[in-house]
């Protein structure tokens, strides 16, 4: 294995002894020249202290920072008396305007509020009779008045919905809150809605502006640096409840928008809607669900709905409990837990509006889960050295009766794993994220009664430290650098089950993509240990220069690429100049270079080993171009047609083989309504092969395959019958 080897030292957490750890890698992560074979377990010189290097040091929380603004009318006008209020996900943090219409707000920093990665932090809102709400996101940048303007604009017309449950009775006090407002952003959601029904888009909304009220995770860092994890605020600014008669009003949205509402009681479900602010009929999104051999339904269905309709919510169950610790049978506090229905012919997913954090007894209750038999239990560990525990997830045993389900489960204490990322050669570190999984045949997984594994997820700082937890046993540990200039897939090779031709590696309930990562480490974790040291290198691997020319052989600019990294073939990138630089060459991964010019319709492709003594030369040509028609004989030809490069039949020799080029979103070429399709970008002399899609995701069969062109060739196909897959 890639880790073999590897010696676990139980901490004594009571003492200052150093720790005694072991550094094991492959030749893809250690220095070149040591001269050891890449099984052989390499020491790490032993610490100074405990504290370091390998124990990093723990987060500080900083002090808030002043965030100076004016909050102004739709005119401009200063409006006096308006709530303004940071959006910030572990608090509500509000304030007033005054008589001028200017404030001061005190919003906690980034590194003080979990999760930290939203890069429009902080947002602020404001909110006043008679306006629709306003708010502007990164608050901290300012600009040069030092001030930022909160414009409220007018407010639209009321939502004057009703909340029913399943059996059409109104349901009285329910909590209606206000959880998220989409805006659009250069256009209209009234024009929006006039597009046709079907959409190719599973969610449409992801182009418009979005902004968030309520979490349903709140995380900060506490005085004693420690990670504090509570459930989300309560309170949304705009909140209201429903009447006798289920009937609720909310006001203060603005119009043209999309809003998601959330509505909760202790005999319905706690269910989302999306909801219109202006007068318009209901939006229904209809998109089709994929056939990877699960039975599901054949469309999945979004409602957005009327300003005034009657929204359902079905009926409720609870679910509650006490997770201990396997070992010592102690609760454990802190822990997230969320669930999610287990349902015949319906995809999985949590239900993001439910979620509790266990107490100090261990005990857990979700409160609002829709009624079902049975649901799957997703558990979240605080990732606290205090108490580590890795994810989990778990099914509870099928109970059809209506009533509570009650269901218990221990956990087993996570190894620490903590460590440095450096770049191979200058020793920089490098900052990225690691996901973390376990195999199938971890025994440390065997009470787990859900076949997944929730996925954890870690980021290295800006020292390239890391401190992540995982379960004792076989796993394994992946790595991503934020700068994508490395070589990928280093170490998959020599981790069981690894599948070259698919670069995949199978892990406990699912398969992942190896390419995706620029390190993979097998590990093998001692469940006495406490904690152990890694140590990680990615490989910039060798780097080459390609000379451009036209075809009359002359230097070319305004030149766009694709392969110059190793990861994403389909990574189209800008050239400055007529040389194109390729990073990240390895000559156990094989890649093509293409290099297009828009303007010009030309094109220029290399395939590369990887141990190429450049600079080399590519003189483009015009491009060529196939065209046709799909012949659709399916009973619904209501879904749009695409096609993707690839076919069902591997190739035998990839550097023959040419793929779509970028500007073909996604790698899929849409055709129009009669089938017709135009493939443009195509390098002379490979062979290409399409299949077809329904929006540009399901694949429903062949359409071609050992296709060539010539320089500058339009290339009709014809009439084209999709060739099914066979299951």
């Amino acid at each position: 294995t890639l880790l073999q080897g590897m010696l676990m030292t139980k901490l004594k957490l009571a003492t200052t002894a150093a720790l005694a750890v072991l550094l094991i890698g492959s030749a893809g992560f250690l220095a070149a020249g040591s001269g050891k074979s890449p099984d052989e377990p390499k020491p790490t010189p032993k610490p100074k202290s405990q504290n370091e290097a390998v124990v990093p040091e723990k987060p500080k929380p900083s002090e808030p920072v002043e965030v100076r603004g004016i909050v102004v009318d739709p005119n401009g006008k200063p409006v006096a008396g308006a709530t303004v209020r940071a959006s910030v996900r572990n608090r509500t943090i509000e304030t007033t305007s005054g008589p001028d219409g200017r404030f001061l707000i005190l919003i906690p920093t980034a590194s003080s509020v979990l999760p930290t990665s939203d890069p429009n932090y902080p947002c602020v809102m404001a909110l006043a009779p008679g306006f629709g709400i306003g708010w502007v996101k990164k608050a901290f940048e300012p600009g040069p008045s030092g001030e930022i303007t909160l414009r409220l604009v007018p407010d639209g017309p009321p939502i004057e919905g009703r909340i029913l449950d399943d059996q059409g009775r109104p349901v009285a006090d329910a909590q209606v809150k206000v959880k998220a407002v989409w805006v659009a952003d250069g256009s209209s959601f009234t024009n929006w809605a006039a597009k046709p029904k079907v959409r190719e888009d599973r969610n449409p909304l992801r182009d418009f502006l979005h902004l968030g009220f309520l979490w349903p995770l709140a995380g900060s860092i506490g005085p004693d640096g420690k990670i504090h994890r509570i459930p989300g605020p309560k309170h949304s600014p705009i909140e209201t409840r429903t009447g006798a008669d289920g009937r609720f009003r909310l006001t203060g949205l603005g119009g043209d928008r999309i809003v998601n509402l959330i509505a909760s009681g202790p005999t319905i479900a706690t269910t989302d809607f999306n909801v219109l602010t202006y007068d318009g009929p209901e939006i229904r999104n209809i998109y089709p669900q994929p056939n990877n051999g699960v039975q599901t339904p054949p469309v999945l269905t979004t409602i957005y709905h009327a300003r005034n309709a009657d929204l359902v919510a079905g009926p409720t169950r609870s679910i509650d409990g006490v997770i201990r610790d396997e070992e010592s049978g102690q609760p454990i506090a802190g822990l997230m837990v969320q669930a999610g229905v287990v349902e015949k012919n319906l995809p999985f997913r949590i239900d993001n509006n439910v979620l509790d954090v266990t107490d100090a007894e261990g005990r857990y209750r979700l409160k609002g889960m829709p009624r079902a038999d049975s649901y799957t239990l997703e558990i979240y560990g605080i990732w606290d050295p205090l108490t580590p525990y890795a994810n989990a997830s778990f099914k509870t045993p099928d109970q059809p009766n209506p009533g509570p389900i009650h269901f218990d489960f221990t956990l087993r204490r996570a190894v620490v794993v903590r460590g440095r990322v450096t770049e191979k050669g200058t020793g920089k570190p490098v900052p990225g994220r690691f996901d973390i999984f376990v195999f199938a045949d971890n025994p440390f997984t065997a009470n787990f009664t859900d076949l997944r594994h929730v996925t954890i997820t870690f980021r290295t700082d800006a020292e390239g430290r890391f401190q992540a937890f995982t379960l004792p046993g076989h796993g394994l540990l992946t790595f991503r650098a934020d700068q994508l200039n490395y070589r990928s897939s280093v170490g998959a090779p020599t981790i069981p089950g690894y599948d070259l031709a698919r670069n995949e590696i199978p892990i406990r309930g699912r398969n992942i993509r190896a390419g995706i990562y620029h390190v993979l480490a097998e590990v093998n974790l001692d469940p006495k240990a406490e904690s152990v040291n890694l140590d990680l290198q990615v490989d910039p691997g060798r780097s080459l220069k390609i000379h451009v020319i036209d075809p009359e052989g002359q230097p070319i600019n305004g030149l766009t690429a694709e392969g110059t990294i190793a990861m994403g073939q389909n990574h189209p990138a800008e050239v400055a100049g007529s040389i194109v630089e390729v990073v990240g060459l390895d000559p156990s991964r094989p890649r093509r270079v293409t290099v297009f010019h828009q303007g010009r319709k030309l094109v220029g492709s290399v395939w590369l080993k990887g141990d190429e003594a450049g600079p080399l030369t590519i003189k483009l040509q015009p491009w060529g171009t196939v065209v046709g028609r799909i012949i659709d004989d399916r009973a619904d030809q209501s879904r749009p047609l695409a096609l993707s490069a690839g076919s069902n039949t591997p190739p035998t020799k990839l550097e023959e083989i040419g793929i779509f080029p970028q500007g073909t979103i996604g790698g899929g070429v849409a055709a129009d309504k009669e089938g017709r399709f135009r493939i443009e970008g195509l390098v002379p002399g490979l062979k290409y092969a399409a299949t077809a899609l329904i929006f540009r995701e399901i694949i429903i069969g062949d359409l071609f395959k050992d296709v060539t062109i010539t320089p500058g060739e339009v290339k009709d196909l014809g009439d084209l019958k999709v060739l099914p897959w066979k299951p």
